[in-house]
């Protein structure tokens, strides 16, 4: 059979390929700077790794993490790309303002060289205040994440906040209580986009048995369990003083703490206060544990009673998952959850900590019901993938403005 060859015209052939060489499926990817200080505990820059990571799976923009200081403790080898810059950890204010100009140069260098369309800073006020400054000189797009509350910055932060936001492009936040504080400084709300912190339940998770055997744990008795950087804001202190009421009601009850004081002075005093109140054979100090949600699944309540949040930590969302019923300080993003997920209490009521786990403690079928209602928010309206989303339109937005 014979086949007829027809000639290709060249302005044909020209023509195909410029409609190939622009296709959408050949654009170039957004490219996202990720920018933070350093990866020490906290829920802040496990969010980090699980923002940059989650983005690079999704495959929509290429993400960069950027670690500005050289300690490494929660570094995972995900999908994303990570860069040290290996300067000191700083926590002075004093050590900040000697070690910005070179922490600038640094980090202009490593932005010329990456070359992205968009930095995201995400904490703390000084990185984000450098990136807004990088960002204005070379000519990239910024944003910067409103994480904490006024009323847990230092002085400092009062007057850095309102200059990053005005240089920024972007501000994102993760509350209802954070937004309104960015409005109040002067923001016009078109600069500000609202993205909840959201998690994915973990797929494989441990039966109580199977965590409380890892831990060493007696099968039976109540364990409360608190999950959080160690800082005063966070009231471990509150917890353990409500341990006396517990013990009243339910003298098998233990009180597991993870997480770790990077300056060791205030894990001291609360090992202190422990002492002084003869409950070393009731409150377990775990430390900083990378399995984390490996031990969520030991606990029969979960206690998260802060003074101040700036939006719904994510350790809230990881014991969510785990379909625990909390006990929760209503501050911040918390108070943006549903009604009847959680029992609320107002920041430093003592009181009312201790009658609120009495409460759960006297009755397993309402731990079920609100462990049943926390893990269904989480599914419906906290999603990772809902957060992701919300960060991938906002990326693409940007790059395209």
């Amino acid at each position: 059979m014979n086949h007829r060859r027809i000639p290709m015209n060249p302005l044909h052939t020209l023509k195909l390929i410029s409609l190939y060489s622009y296709s959408p499926l050949m654009a170039k990817k957004t490219k996202v700077l990720h920018v933070i200080h350093d990866l020490r505990c906290g829920g802040v820059e496990k969010l980090f790794l699980l923002i940059i990571d989650g983005l690079q799976k999704r495959g929509v923009v290429e993400n960069v993490g950027c670690v500005m200081a050289d300690k490494l403790d929660f570094l995972s080898s995900g999908d994303a790309k990570i860069i040290t810059l290996g300067l000191p950890i700083r926590d002075s204010i004093l050590s900040i303002a000697l070690m910005s100009p070179y922490e600038l140069f640094v980090l202009m260098r490593t932005i010329m060289r990456e070359d992205p369309d968009i930095i995201f800073a995400h904490n703390t006020s000084a990185e984000q205040l450098l990136a807004s400054i990088a960002g204005r000189i070379l000519g990239k797009k910024v944003v910067v994440l409103k994480y904490e509350q006024r009323d847990t910055h230092h002085f400092g932060r009062r007057f850095i906040d309102p200059v990053n936001y005005s240089l920024c492009n972007k501000i994102v936040v993760i509350s209802d209580a954070t937004e309104d504080e960015v409005v109040s400084m002067g923001v016009p709300r078109s600069k500000i986009s609202h993205i909840r912190n959201g998690k994915q339940k973990k797929q494989h998770m441990l039966s109580q048995k199977e965590a409380r055997d890892r831990l060493g744990l007696a099968q039976n008795g109540l364990i409360l369990g608190m999950v959080d950087r160690m800082h005063p804001v966070k009231n471990h202190a509150g917890m353990i003083r409500a341990m006396k009421d517990v013990l009243a009601i339910q003298d098998d009850a233990k009180l597991v703490i993870v997480g770790d004081d990077p300056v060791v002075s205030y894990k001291k005093s609360l090992e202190e206060l422990v002492q002084k109140n003869g409950l070393e054979m009731n409150v377990i100090f775990l430390g900083e544990r990378k399995d984390v949600e490996d031990i969520y699944p030991a606990f029969d309540i979960f206690v998260h009673p802060s003074f101040s949040e700036g939006g719904c930590p994510l350790a809230v969302l990881e014991a969510a998952c785990a379909g625990l019923p909390m006990v929760l300080g209503k501050v911040g993003g918390v108070k943006d959850l549903p009604e009847g997920c959680a029992l609320m209490i107002q920041p430093k009521d003592d009181k009312a900590l201790a009658e609120a786990l009495k409460k759960l403690i006297k009755d397993p079928e309402l731990r079920k019901e609100y462990g049943r209602k926390a893990k269904a928010v989480v599914r419906n309206e906290l999603s990772s993938d809902r957060m992701l989303e919300g960060y991938e339109n906002l990326f693409k937005r940007l790059s395209e403005g």
